[in-house]
């Protein structure tokens, strides 16, 4: 997983501001956060070649760095990744998923806006730091957990 968020998040690199903290995680940072919450990882011909992690936290399942290596965008991986992150959510019975982008990273915020994501809040930490948003969609009724 953190090999698999490196390499997708590289082409930030000097892109943002401030930089993600993902590139200051280790591995053990990663174990750590996966521990706290969970995570998924996607597959292709028996590669790994998707991730993301999230958290339940309140009402709502959170879920943070979303990465897809860069051979396989545009597959679908991200939206499966983020159904089945869904799907869980809502068999341990949370009303809301959550998530974070940057406004200037288009076509994440339009990944998310097609699945149902609303942007609910925008801020700065800094600024002259880059806008970030808090994206919400609101999930069906629970459903039951399996036997």
């Amino acid at each position: 997983m953190h090999g698999i968020m490196l390499t997708a998040f590289a082409e930030y690199n000097g892109q943002l501001y401030p930089a993600s903290a993902c590139h200051t995680e280790t591995v053990g940072d990663v174990a750590e956060a996966i521990q706290a919450g969970g995570a998924v990882l996607a597959w292709h011909d028996g590669q790994a070649v998707g991730s993301a992690r999230y958290a339940f936290q309140g009402d709502a399942c959170w879920v943070a760095r979303v990465s897809v290596l860069p051979d396989y965008r545009g597959m679908g991986i991200a939206s499966a990744m983020m159904e089945a992150l869904e799907m869980r959510a809502r068999q341990r019975g949370y009303a809301h998923m959550q998530l974070g982008s940057r406004l200037n990273l288009p076509k994440n915020i339009t990944l998310y806006q097609r699945m149902g994501y609303g942007i609910v809040n925008q801020y700065q930490i800094a600024p002259d730091a880059d806008v970030q948003v808090t994206m919400v969609k609101r999930l069906e009724a629970p459903i039951a957990e399996p036997a």
